[in-house]
């Protein structure tokens, strides 16, 4: 409701348990704001998929949430890569993936004072389409990401990932300890990773 009636969201302070993930929809100039990143809490340890999902749209600011999955840096390789007898390997946070955020498509998205534990898949995660040698630019893609002093920390994958070409990446003054994969992975145009703090992560890659 508050997407189509372009308001604001405000969480107060509290312990949200999630089922299922929040889908947000074609956004348009929203903010959707927790109390701050202590006291907001949104719990997805029993449940499973993204806290937060955004699907296209133009703009959106997500701010101020503490988030919680599952599955730490001693599950890393639980959630890594699986080989199978007789088939193809899977990643193991596919059976039961949490994380912090998707993004497909939004155009502009800030996420600041968000801070995440405990999740099984890429924690912070983009992936929709973009721009791609000399094929027509898609109508509707990513354009500016960034994350300002948020956290990830004691997780079994990648921190922050881009599964995509988005542009303007900015992974800013943010804190990445005891994660089982990538500080940062990806594909996207012009990223910015800059004054982070990192410990006991892996690459930048």
């Amino acid at each position: 409701r508050g997407t189509k009636e372009k308001r604001n969201v405000f969480v107060p302070p509290g312990w949200y348990r999630l089922a299922h993930g929040l889908i947000v929809t074609d956004p348009s100039g929203i903010t959707i704001e927790g109390a701050n990143g202590v006291d907001t809490v949104l719990d997805i340890s029993e449940g499973d998929g993204a806290c937060f999902r955004l699907r296209n749209g133009t703009e959106v600011v997500i701010r101020n949430f503490r988030m919680i999955g599952h599955s730490g840096f001693t599950e890393r390789d639980q959630a890594g890569w699986l080989p199978t007898l007789g088939g193809t390997a899977v990643w193991g946070f596919y059976l039961k993936p949490c994380s912090a955020l998707g993004v497909s498509g939004t155009e502009r998205v800030l996420i600041e004072n968000c801070h995440a534990s405990r999740m099984s898949a890429e924690c912070f995660y983009s992936g929709g389409p973009g721009r791609w040698g000399k094929r027509p630019e898609p109508k509707q893609y990513t354009k500016n990401l960034t994350y300002l002093r948020c956290s990830v920390t004691d997780s079994a994958r990648n921190a922050f990932n881009n599964n995509d070409f988005a542009e303007n990446t900015c992974v800013l003054f943010c804190r990445i300890v005891d994660v089982g994969g990538c500080a940062w992975e990806g594909a996207s145009r012009f990223v910015k990773f800059i004054g982070n703090y990192i410990r006991n992560a892996g690459t930048v890659a």
